[in-house]
C-alpha cells in the first residue's frame, strides 16, 4: 500500500471516532470553562441571590402577616 493510501483509510476508518471524541473533549472543555467563570462570580452572584431574597420577603410580608 502507498504512504498516501494509508492516512486516507485511517481517516475513514476512524474519523467519525475522531470526531465524537474531539467533540466530548470539546464539551468538557467549554463546561470546564463556564463553571470556572461562575465560580470567579459566585460573591456576586450570592449577592444578587440574597438582595432578591430580601426584596421578595419585603413584598410577601404584608400578606403573610394579615394570614397570621
Amino acid at each position: 500500500m502507498t504512504i498516501l493510501i494509508k492516512p486516507f483509510l485511517y481517516l475513514i476508518a476512524f474519523g467519525p471516532l475522531a470526531v465524537l471524541f474531539a467533540s466530548v473533549f470539546g464539551l468538557a472543555c467549554w463546561l470546564l470553562t463556564v463553571c470556572v467563570r461562575a465560580i470567579a462570580k459566585w460573591p456576586e452572584i450570592q449577592d444578587a441571590i440574597i438582595d432578591a431574597m430580601m426584596r421578595l420577603e419585603k413584598a410577601l410580608r404584608p400578606y403573610l402577616q394579615a394570614i397570621q
